[in-house]
């Protein structure tokens, strides 16, 4: 999934973490093609994991994490094996290096909207000659 090691598959957890994601996320993830994969657990940290429909590059993935901290959501773009954008909420993103080829920014105090338009907007800078 997010190539998290240790994050175990908990498919029995999917219906408890689709129905904690708040209901006008989950319409907008349906919205933009979005669909459930699977669920997963690392210690006590909880995550769904939604990829877009479809099966043209690249690949666009959501992991959905719950903690006793809160709900975060990132989106993830794959575009080779090397090279991918995260696109995230979370306030601790910049804690640890990163590959080189893996790209990567945060936005606190998005909206799911938000988020998803700069994640966008973060794509296209990237494939975009400069």
């Amino acid at each position: 999934m997010s190539g998290l090691p240790g994050a175990q598959e908990r498919p029995e957890l999917a219906g408890e973490i689709q129905a904690a994601v708040a209901p006008d996320v989950t319409a907008f993830l349906a919205a933009k093609g979005f669909r459930f994969a699977n669920a997963y657990q690392f210690h006590s940290i909880r995550f769904g994991h939604w990829v877009q429909a479809g099966n043209l590059p690249p690949l666009r993935r959501l992991p959905v994490a719950q903690s006793l901290t809160g709900t975060n959501y990132e989106f993830i773009t794959k575009f080779s094996d090397e090279d991918s954008l995260t696109t995230t909420k979370t306030t601790a993103a910049f804690m640890f290096p990163r590959p080189f080829g893996s790209f990567l920014q945060s936005f606190p105090n998005a909206s799911i909207e938000k988020l998803w338009d700069l994640h966008l907007r973060g794509e296209q800078y990237l494939i975009t000659d400069q």
